[in-house]
């Protein structure tokens, strides 16, 4: 899995906050993992090959905690998921 999207080091006893500039990597490495997210009636769904992914196991796969996770939907209702911010 392309896990590489954070510009600092992982390596730390607690999950950083991420960065605005953050989200675009994060959701760019999510697409070229195969991850897929559609706005619906309930929500975001999150789906890998045509399968139903929860909130939490992205979260947990990602390294992200529930509250990121939260941030991470609200820039997707914002800017789209295939839409992808250039960063610096």
């Amino acid at each position: 899995m392309s896990k590489e999207w954070r510009s600092a080091s992982v390596k730390t006893l607690w999950r950083r906050p991420i960065q605005k500039h953050e989200y675009g990597r994060l959701v760019e490495a999510m697409i070229e993992d195969g991850l897929d997210a559609e706005i619906t009636e309930k929500g975001i769904v999150f789906s890998l090959k045509g399968y139903e992914v929860s909130l939490r196991a992205v979260s947990n796969a990602w390294g992200i905690s529930y509250n990121q996770s939260k941030r991470l939907k609200e820039y997707i209702f914002a800017n789209g998921w295939r839409v992808v911010k250039v960063w610096e």
